[in-house]
């Protein structure tokens, strides 16, 4: 049994050694509690952990997404323990759904929006149906049939109607042979812009529709609010010079690069940055695309041997496409050690959009965009060295047995502005970082060349994706590295740093909306710098809640939605 009496003692108490064990398992009651009006509530259905969708009109928010699938929009509900309370976390939540109805009507979605003539095709329509819920609705007996067995009439395009057996019909249609043809036959960016809303929409739909359905009691909804930014009147605190550099028309041979190039300009000027002119100004063509990758190769070593140490690529249209985008850093920063910056014809006359390039273009030349004050930084010091912690795990779809990246950034100096990398492949899906240490050994003696082979005396490190049930595996394993590499560097421990570890959480479903005018910013978010420290942090330990931007996030179709807050943990 569980007793929630000593769960709230457990919360109500000031000892630092208080601890109830049945913690995570009162959680669990109390959240099954929570869900039971909405699980029994007509067309809701249940997905994740604690994730409900209404399918029944009028309440189902839906959009088609195309190739079978579709977007809902719910709720997720999680019970919270905070310092002396329980609390309700409500927030909405946005899946991707298989649609309703035939089997066959869902694989023509999909082969409608891929092409069939791929031959990759089969393998990519296997891994989508993979894990679809099907169930009969034709058999008029338990025994049923089989695909030999069931026919139905089919009309191959040009050619008259026929029966066909549902074996045929798939090796006719698909091109697929069945591998158990006995078995029962059964029936059963867009997403973006249908996730990412303003806040003032988010609350209204938790307020006004979300609680209701959920079952809790409904509030208040909330204002919209404006906000902005720009970097107009601001010049970089420490400006760099434009290297020997190259202007390239990427795609379009024929556009004029005149004016945009001449704002682009009078911007690096009024940032205080030094302009030369470019060495050279020559077109690439990205067709065709199979020899994209040796053309760029052939083309950073031709500018390289004419000391071209920077090349501004003009590309078409409006987006960068990722493919590309890929193997031009590859080519140009990783091979050729040669920096690229990637500008699109339709945003480059923008001087909002030239301030982004601007302040890339002055760090990668090892500039200084901005700065704050020692004594407005206190604890920070000059001594002081930020360590960011981070791994990208494999996509859903990857070959069996891809691997983990790990990757360690590190400033080198009390400017913090110039975070260097090192990175290690690892065993894929697998979090802890395999090999810290040498990681941390690399960004020490990378520090102590930049200041004269001193170390520094405090690190802070900002560990991210690291859910809240392996917080005692950070301090086991990771802090270990790091006690490592402080044995190698610094020798005997009365020389170490004093270190601290703040776990970062952004997959969170924790919202701040602010109630007053004078307290938003962007597309009514919280400003930037707002910190929770009380009322909604856990029970135990010193953990905050930090608005960390503006607080305007577009998606690729430029929607805004709701910034979440940084969750820290010390």
């Amino acid at each position: 049994s569980i007793a929630f009496k000593e769960l709230l003692e457990y919360l109500h108490s000031n000892l630092p050694e208080a601890f109830y064990q049945d913690k995570a398992d009162a959680i669990q009651a109390l959240n099954i509690v929570l869900g039971k009006f909405a699980r029994g509530s007509h067309g809701m259905i249940v997905a994740g952990q604690n994730k409900f969708y209404m399918t029944q009109a009028p309440e189902m928010e839906k959009l088609n997404l195309g190739g079978g699938l579709e977007a809902l929009r719910g709720y997720y509900t999680s019970v919270r323990t905070s310092v002396a309370r329980l609390l309700v976390n409500v927030n909405v939540a946005t899946g991707a759904f298989y649609g309703d109805g035939p089997l066959l009507e869902l694989m023509r979605h999909f082969k409608e929006d891929n092409n069939a003539q791929d031959p990759r095709f089969n393998a990519k329509l296997s891994a989508f149906l993979k894990g679809v819920r099907v169930e009969t609705s034709y058999m008029k007996s338990p025994a049923g049939g089989h695909s030999k067995q069931i026919k139905f009439d089919y009309t191959e395009p040009n050619k008259p109607t026929r029966s066909v057996t549902v074996e045929e019909y798939f090796k006719i249609a698909y091109n697929i042979q069945l591998k158990t043809p006995f078995a029962p036959v059964v029936n059963t960016e867009v997403m973006l812009s249908f996730a990412a809303r303003i806040p003032k929409d988010n609350a209204e739909s938790i307020v006004n529709k979300g609680m209701v359905l959920l079952g809790l009691k409904s509030g208040q909804s909330q204002a919209q609010l404006p906000g902005t930014w720009n970097l107009r009147g601001v010049r970089f605190c420490k400006p760099t010079a434009l290297p020997s550099w190259a202007l390239v028309r990427a795609g379009n041979p024929k556009f004029g690069f005149e004016q945009p190039l001449e704002e682009f300009v009078k911007g690096l000027k009024n940032y205080g940055m030094k302009y030369t002119a470019f060495k050279m100004t020559t077109n690439f063509p990205l067709m065709p695309e199979e020899t994209l990758e040796s053309r760029l190769d052939n083309f950073f070593r031709q500018i390289g041997a004419q000391r071209i140490t920077l090349a501004l690529f003009v590309l078409p249209g409006r987006s960068i496409p990722k493919p590309l985008y890929s193997i031009l850093k590859t080519c140009g920063d990783v091979k050729h050690g040669i920096h690229t910056v990637c500008v699109t014809e339709q945003k480059w006359k923008s001087p909002d959009y030239n301030a982004n390039v601007a302040l890339k273009i002055n760090m990668k030349l090892g500039g200084v965009n901005h700065y704050i004050k020692p004594e407005d930084l206190k604890p920070l010091d000059s001594k002081t060295m930020v360590v960011g912690i981070d791994v990208t795990h494999p996509s859903p779809g990857s070959i069996k047995g891809a691997p983990s990246v790990a990757g360690v950034v590190a400033s080198i100096d009390g400017m913090f502005a110039q975070y260097l990398a090192s990175m290690r492949p690892q065993q894929g899906r697998v979090e802890m970082v395999a090999q810290l240490g040498d990681m941390i050994v690399e960004r020490l003696d990378v520090w102590a060349k930049k200041n004269q082979g001193g170390l520094p005396a405090k690190i802070i490190v900002y560990r991210d994706g690291v859910s809240e049930g392996q917080y005692q595996t950070v301090l086991e394993k990771e802090l270990t590295a790091f006690q490592s590499a402080f044995k190698k560097k610094y020798g005997a421990q009365n020389k170490w740093p004093q270190i601290s570890i703040i776990v970062v959480g952004k997959r969170h479903h924790t919202r701040f909306y602010p109630t007053r005018e004078e307290d938003a910013a962007g597309k009514g978010n919280t400003k930037p710098g707002t910190c929770v420290d009380r009322g909604v942090t856990m029970e135990r330990g010193h953990d905050f809640f930090l608005q960390a931007h503006i607080g305007s996030v577009v998606s690729m179709d430029g929607v805004d939605g709701v910034t979440p807050s940084i969750h820290s943990m010390d």
